[in-house]
């Protein structure tokens, strides 16, 4: 929760964060940022030694299993812009922060 705390506090200017919703808290067993250069920063995140994930590249509602489904067009445009960074207890506070460093370099090159 320390982890996803911080990220939103520092990453709240340059990436669209996760807001909790009032009388809500999440438990961050994920941490998913969006941007609209999401395939680009993840490859840079990479080649820094930074992990992230794309969670449900393909959206729910698209996926086989679901049969035809109307579009859902908010959640499409979410999938294609969605980025989970690491998140877990383990990571220290100069790991978060090499992330956040690293997201903030990589949107002032573009």
């Amino acid at each position: 929760m320390e982890n996803a705390k911080r990220y939103s506090k520092s990453l709240n200017t340059t990436v669209k964060v996760p807001v909790d919703s009032p009388g809500v808290r999440s438990v961050y067993h994920t941490y998913v940022i969006q941007t609209d250069y999401r395939n680009e920063l993840k490859k840079y995140l990479e080649e820094h030694g930074i992990e992230s994930k794309i969670h449900y590249p393909i959206p729910i509602h698209q996926q086989k299993a679901a049969g035809k489904q109307e579009s859902l067009t908010i959640c499409e445009q979410q999938a294609k812009r969605i980025l989970s960074l690491p998140v877990h207890q383990y990571l220290t506070e100069d790991e978060v922060d090499y992330v956040v460093e690293n997201i903030g370099i990589f949107h002032k090159l573009d």
